[in-house]
Protein backbone atom coordinates (compact mmCIF):
# COMPACT_ATOMS: atom_id res chain seq x y z
CA UNK A 1 0.00 0.00 0.00
CA UNK A 2 1.56 3.55 -1.04
CA UNK A 3 1.80 6.26 1.36
CA UNK A 4 -1.06 8.44 0.15
CA UNK A 5 -3.49 5.21 0.32
CA UNK A 6 -2.35 4.73 4.28
CA UNK A 7 -3.30 8.51 5.10
CA UNK A 8 -6.61 8.17 2.89
CA UNK A 9 -7.48 4.78 4.54
CA UNK A 10 -6.93 6.53 8.04
CA UNK A 11 -9.92 9.35 6.68
CA UNK A 12 -13.38 8.84 8.27
CA UNK A 13 -16.33 10.34 7.01
CA UNK A 14 -18.12 9.47 9.98
CA UNK A 15 -15.56 10.72 12.31
CA UNK A 16 -15.64 13.96 9.99
CA UNK A 17 -19.75 14.62 10.10
CA UNK A 18 -19.58 13.78 13.65
CA UNK A 19 -17.40 16.60 14.43
CA UNK A 20 -18.40 18.72 11.93
CA UNK A 21 -22.10 18.75 13.13
CA UNK A 22 -20.40 19.52 17.27
CA UNK A 23 -18.24 22.35 15.91
CA UNK A 24 -21.18 24.06 13.97
CA UNK A 25 -23.62 23.57 16.51
CA UNK A 26 -21.88 25.28 18.92
CA UNK A 27 -22.10 28.80 18.85
CA UNK A 28 -18.60 30.84 19.05
CA UNK A 29 -18.39 34.07 17.59
CA UNK A 30 -15.61 36.70 17.87
CA UNK A 31 -14.71 36.82 21.86
CA UNK A 32 -16.76 34.20 22.83
CA UNK A 33 -14.88 31.26 21.22
CA UNK A 34 -14.62 29.33 24.35
CA UNK A 35 -17.02 26.76 23.56
CA UNK A 36 -15.79 26.36 20.19
CA UNK A 37 -12.48 25.80 21.45
CA UNK A 38 -13.54 23.15 23.97
CA UNK A 39 -15.11 21.04 21.32
CA UNK A 40 -11.87 21.34 19.38
CA UNK A 41 -9.91 20.22 22.39
CA UNK A 42 -12.21 16.61 22.60
CA UNK A 43 -11.59 16.47 18.96
CA UNK A 44 -7.96 17.08 19.40
CA UNK A 45 -7.57 14.74 22.42
CA UNK A 46 -10.07 12.05 20.59
CA UNK A 47 -8.01 11.65 18.37
CA UNK A 48 -4.66 11.61 20.77
CA UNK A 49 -3.23 14.82 18.68
CA UNK A 50 -1.00 16.77 21.18
CA UNK A 51 -1.25 20.68 21.21
CA UNK A 52 -0.80 23.74 23.25
CA UNK A 53 -2.81 26.42 24.15
CA UNK A 54 -1.39 30.13 22.85
CA UNK A 55 -3.08 33.31 25.04
CA UNK A 56 -4.30 35.78 23.33
CA UNK A 57 -5.98 37.68 25.96
CA UNK A 58 -6.88 36.63 29.82
CA UNK A 59 -9.84 34.36 28.31
CA UNK A 60 -9.06 33.67 24.89
CA UNK A 61 -6.09 31.71 23.27
CA UNK A 62 -5.14 29.56 19.87
CA UNK A 63 -4.72 26.10 20.10
CA UNK A 64 -1.56 24.65 18.15
CA UNK A 65 -0.45 21.22 16.97
CA UNK A 66 2.32 20.40 15.58
CA UNK A 67 3.75 16.91 14.24
CA UNK A 68 6.89 16.17 13.02
CA UNK A 69 10.48 17.39 12.84
CA UNK A 70 10.71 21.41 14.10
CA UNK A 71 10.88 23.48 13.04
CA UNK A 72 7.85 22.74 10.53
CA UNK A 73 7.91 23.24 6.99
CA UNK A 74 3.79 23.84 6.20
CA UNK A 75 1.50 25.16 8.57
CA UNK A 76 -1.97 25.51 8.49
CA UNK A 77 -4.04 28.30 9.83
CA UNK A 78 -7.28 28.23 10.56
CA UNK A 79 -9.86 30.14 12.92
CA UNK A 80 -12.36 28.72 14.99
CA UNK A 81 -14.26 31.73 15.13
CA UNK A 82 -17.58 32.93 13.42
CA UNK A 83 -19.58 35.88 13.16
CA UNK A 84 -22.36 37.29 15.74
CA UNK A 85 -25.80 35.28 15.01
CA UNK A 86 -28.81 37.71 14.26
CA UNK A 87 -31.21 35.41 13.55
CA UNK A 88 -31.77 33.02 16.64
CA UNK A 89 -34.34 30.87 14.42
CA UNK A 90 -31.46 29.85 12.25
CA UNK A 91 -29.10 28.39 14.92
CA UNK A 92 -27.84 24.89 15.07
CA UNK A 93 -26.57 22.57 12.84
CA UNK A 94 -28.48 20.54 9.85
CA UNK A 95 -28.13 18.43 7.26
CA UNK A 96 -30.12 17.85 4.45
CA UNK A 97 -28.48 14.84 2.30
CA UNK A 98 -25.08 15.85 1.45
CA UNK A 99 -25.39 18.83 2.60
CA UNK A 100 -24.71 20.68 6.48
CA UNK A 101 -26.12 24.24 7.09
CA UNK A 102 -24.72 26.27 10.07
CA UNK A 103 -23.11 28.67 11.54
CA UNK A 104 -19.64 28.53 10.59
CA UNK A 105 -20.02 25.59 8.45
CA UNK A 106 -18.21 27.45 5.13
CA UNK A 107 -16.07 29.76 7.17
CA UNK A 108 -14.49 28.01 8.59
CA UNK A 109 -15.29 25.61 10.80
CA UNK A 110 -15.16 22.60 8.02
CA UNK A 111 -11.48 23.89 6.74
CA UNK A 112 -10.73 23.32 10.62
CA UNK A 113 -12.01 20.02 10.85
CA UNK A 114 -11.07 19.00 7.80
CA UNK A 115 -7.26 19.33 8.59
CA UNK A 116 -7.44 18.79 11.94
CA UNK A 117 -8.65 14.70 10.69
CA UNK A 118 -5.96 15.52 8.06
CA UNK A 119 -2.96 15.76 10.68
CA UNK A 120 -4.71 12.42 12.62
CA UNK A 121 -4.57 10.58 9.01
CA UNK A 122 -0.86 11.26 8.52
CA UNK A 123 -0.35 10.81 12.18
CA UNK A 124 -2.45 7.40 12.24
CA UNK A 125 -1.04 6.33 8.81
CA UNK A 126 2.60 5.91 10.34
CA UNK A 127 4.10 7.63 7.37
CA UNK A 128 7.74 9.08 8.51
CA UNK A 129 7.71 12.78 8.12
CA UNK A 130 10.88 13.93 6.75
CA UNK A 131 9.53 17.72 7.44
CA UNK A 132 7.54 18.88 10.18
CA UNK A 133 3.56 20.26 10.70
CA UNK A 134 1.89 23.16 12.55
CA UNK A 135 -2.17 23.55 12.58
CA UNK A 136 -3.17 26.38 14.03
CA UNK A 137 -6.22 26.90 15.26
CA UNK A 138 -6.75 30.81 16.28
CA UNK A 139 -9.94 33.09 17.43
CA UNK A 140 -10.52 36.66 16.74
CA UNK A 141 -10.56 36.74 12.79
CA UNK A 142 -14.13 37.79 12.31
CA UNK A 143 -13.62 41.05 14.03
CA UNK A 144 -9.74 42.45 15.07
CA UNK A 145 -7.12 39.96 13.89
CA UNK A 146 -5.75 39.28 17.04
CA UNK A 147 -5.65 35.61 17.36
CA UNK A 148 -3.43 35.56 13.96
CA UNK A 149 -1.69 38.44 15.38
CA UNK A 150 -0.32 36.76 18.56
CA UNK A 151 0.58 33.20 15.82
CA UNK A 152 2.27 35.64 13.76
CA UNK A 153 4.10 37.59 16.37
CA UNK A 154 5.04 34.06 17.91
CA UNK A 155 6.25 32.49 14.38
CA UNK A 156 8.82 35.48 13.78
CA UNK A 157 10.37 35.48 16.85
CA UNK A 158 10.93 31.06 16.65
CA UNK A 159 12.34 32.66 13.30
CA UNK A 160 14.52 34.97 14.61
CA UNK A 161 15.87 33.05 17.67
CA UNK A 162 16.67 30.04 15.24
CA UNK A 163 19.30 32.34 13.30
CA UNK A 164 17.45 31.11 9.87
CA UNK A 165 13.94 31.43 8.12
CA UNK A 166 12.15 28.68 7.95
CA UNK A 167 9.76 27.78 5.37
CA UNK A 168 6.29 28.07 6.09
CA UNK A 169 2.63 28.62 4.03
CA UNK A 170 0.41 29.98 5.54
CA UNK A 171 -3.44 29.23 4.42
CA UNK A 172 -5.79 31.11 6.33
CA UNK A 173 -8.96 29.66 4.77
CA UNK A 174 -8.45 26.58 3.78
CA UNK A 175 -11.70 25.93 2.52
CA UNK A 176 -11.22 28.46 -0.44
CA UNK A 177 -7.99 26.56 -1.99
CA UNK A 178 -7.86 27.48 -5.61
CA UNK A 179 -4.50 27.58 -7.85
CA UNK A 180 -0.94 28.57 -6.54
CA UNK A 181 -0.18 32.31 -5.70
CA UNK A 182 1.34 34.45 -3.41
CA UNK A 183 -0.45 37.63 -1.64
CA UNK A 184 1.77 40.58 0.24
CA UNK A 185 -0.97 39.41 3.16
CA UNK A 186 1.51 36.25 3.83
CA UNK A 187 -1.13 34.13 2.07
CA UNK A 188 -0.33 31.03 -0.63
CA UNK A 189 -3.38 29.22 -1.80
CA UNK A 190 -2.58 25.97 -3.33
CA UNK A 191 -4.21 23.34 -5.46
CA UNK A 192 -2.91 19.72 -3.57
CA UNK A 193 -3.07 16.84 -5.82
CA UNK A 194 -1.60 13.29 -6.12
CA UNK A 195 0.13 11.74 -9.05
Amino acid sequence: MSEFQAVIDSISPERLLHWLSETVDTYGPTWAEGPALLVFEDMLNALELPYRKQAVDEERYNLIVEVGPQPPSLMWVGHVDTVGLYDEEHRGVRVEGDLLYGLGSADMKSGCVAAVEALAAVVRSGIELKQGLRLALVVGEEEYGDGSEKLLNWCLRLWSWSGSQQTCSHAQHITGISKCSCAAAGRAHMRLCRR
